[in-house]
């Protein structure tokens, strides 16, 4: 640690912290819960997609699979490279993948189905953030 260098994660959680928020952004304490109540759900339901599919729990999971590169982007995209509208496309496509896996679960087992809809707002959700995010940044800039 430098005591004339800010660290680079202090720099970068400064700058997310001080863009505006959307409307419906719930505090900071909330996430961690909610993204693991949401994964618990949606990891739970890619398991029994696993144990009772067939041919179809392959395209399921890819699809799947492809929400969970998304999620994992994301920070990189906002924090690394400060752009809000690239990160905006990332959740946009997350949503795809998670509207496809949800229906594709759904087919394969019920409870599957209904588990995976909670990641499936969850991706609408934030969608809604980083849009308003970008959308709110960029009104600030002109």
């Amino acid at each position: 640690m430098s005591i004339t260098k800010p660290r680079k994660e202090d720099v970068e959680a400064e700058w997310y912290t001080s863009l505006k928020r959307p409307f419906l952004y719930p505090p900071r304490w909330m996430f961690s819960p909610l993204w693991a109540s949401v994964n618990v759900a949606v990891g739970y339901s890619s398991y029994l997609v696993w144990r009772d599919g067939d041919e179809d729990a392959t395209r399921a999971l890819m699809a799947y699979g492809g929400s969970l590169v998304s999620i994992a982007i994301w920070p990189i995209i906002v924090f690394r490279t400060r752009s809000l509208g690239l990160a905006t496309v990332d959740s946009l496509a997350g949503t795809a993948f998670a509207a496809t896996y949800h229906s594709l679960f759904a087919h394969i087992n019920r409870t599957a189905g209904q588990l995976s809809s909670i990641g499936l707002l969850w991706a609408l959700y934030c969608s809604y953030v980083s849009f308003s995010l970008w959308r709110d940044q960029s009104k600030k800039r002109q």
